[in-house]
């Protein structure tokens, strides 16, 4: 039996350029195709530090990639998933949809403007800031992201779909707390206005 082999050229992002390997023909049948394009828009990224919006099998996500990956004929995308808030794989192939995104964050909260409005540095108004802002993001059913400080003083991030704020009545104090799907917990969680931290506004909607 004669045995075809082919020479095929892929590209190997450690070395940043084209490698030439020998394969059998058989395997080309097994070899997902993407297009240079596609590679060369995700190299760009990772040197630009830029975010991706990706859509695979009807879920989707933003993505801060770091590196390209090239395995048993596959190539993969590893990244910072600000969903999950972990470092994250993806297979390219025909299912994943990658788009490029300039502004992955619309708003942030505090933005501590204290040229502009000296209170707002102030407890009370970082309180007030973070609270419109999440009633802005819940008008466009944004997914949020906030680094929290619990009551143990340990410090987390949470990406929040489906949240609302609720008044809540605390012996003489009156708080409010952020009541959401939490996509770490994978469970509804309530969060303290108070014990945010940060808030960002993703572009992303659920």
């Amino acid at each position: 039996m004669v045995s075809i082999d082919v020479k095929v050229n892929y590209f190997d992002p450690s070395a940043d350029k084209l490698q030439e390997v020998v394969l059998p023909l058989e395997l080309l049948e097994l070899i997902v195709e993407i297009k240079p394009k596609t590679l060369q828009v995700i190299h760009l990224a990772i040197k630009t530090s830029r975010h991706f919006h990706i859509e695979s099998e009807g879920k989707k996500t933003i993505l801060k990639p770091r590196n390209l990956a090239y395995r048993c004929g596959q190539y993969f995308v590893r990244g910072f998933n600000l969903l999950s808030n972990r470092i994250e794989e993806f297979a390219l192939d025909k299912t994943l949809s990658i788009t490029t995104t300039k502004k992955p964050v619309l708003s942030a909260a505090p933005e501590f403007d204290i040229a502009r409005n000296p209170t707002a540095a102030t407890p009370k108004h970082i309180e007030t800031e973070i609270t419109d802002a999440i009633k802005t993001a819940q008008s466009a059913k944004s997914y949020i992201r906030i680094k929290y400080k619990n009551r143990n003083d340990k410090i987390s991030h949470r990406t929040i779909k489906t949240y609302e704020l609720v008044d809540v009545k605390e012996g003489a104090l009156d708080v409010i707390y952020l009541v959401g799907h939490c996509l770490l917990r994978h469970d509804k969680r309530s969060f303290r206005i108070d014990r945010i931290q940060n808030f960002e506004q993703l572009d992303l909607t659920f």
